[in-house]
């Protein structure tokens, strides 16, 4: 696994596959982010971020803060020594906590991010309070990509005219929409 675009171009990253975790793979987040142009000067929420591969890649493309929570320990780890690798440190913010809380305390900070990052474990489905918790922390363009099992269906929880995109890629599904 690499960074794909921007300035830290081809950059390998540290990275550990588990049942929580699958990294996003090289192909899929390069789509991802053809599919939203461009991040400069961005806010950055990856709320569930593994080994950090979305907000890493958002950092090497020119957003200027990402914030990185993941509840697991090893996980923050990992984005800890991405981060350094890539010398982002101080583009930085790590939270370890519960997405809830992650999404309690920044609203309570009165941060609005202008790009989120919802990548759950598939067994989870966190998909319907996560989507009706993220107008705290979005601004009225805030986009949001959800990464899902293909065949899970959440059409339910998003206001179907404002998606952007709805592409398959193998076994998941990429959703980029506004909040």
């Amino acid at each position: 696994m690499r960074i794909i675009g921007g300035k830290h171009r081809s950059k390998k990253l540290i990275y550990h596959k588990s049942k929580d975790t699958r990294p996003t793979s090289d192909a899929v987040r390069e789509a991802v982010f053809n599919m939203l142009f461009n991040v400069n000067d961005y806010l950055v929420l990856d709320l569930f971020a593994g080994v950090g591969s979305y907000g890493l890649e958002s950092l090497s493309r020119g957003a200027k803060l990402v914030y990185f929570n993941d509840i697991k320990r090893q996980n923050i780890f990992l984005v800890k020594d991405n981060l350094k690798s890539l010398k982002e440190e101080s583009n930085a913010v790590i939270l370890n906590l519960d997405y809830q809380k992650a999404i309690n305390n920044l609203a309570s900070e009165n941060i609005k991010f202008d790009l989120i990052f919802i990548d759950p474990p598939y067994y989870q489905n966190y998909y319907e309070t996560i989507l009706k918790e993220l107008p705290k922390i979005s601004n009225e363009n805030t986009k949001v990509v959800i990464e899902i099992d293909k065949h899970l269906d959440i059409n339910n929880y998003l206001d179907q005219d404002k998606i952007i995109n709805n592409k398959v890629y193998g076994k998941k599904r990429i959703l980029i929409t506004y909040i």
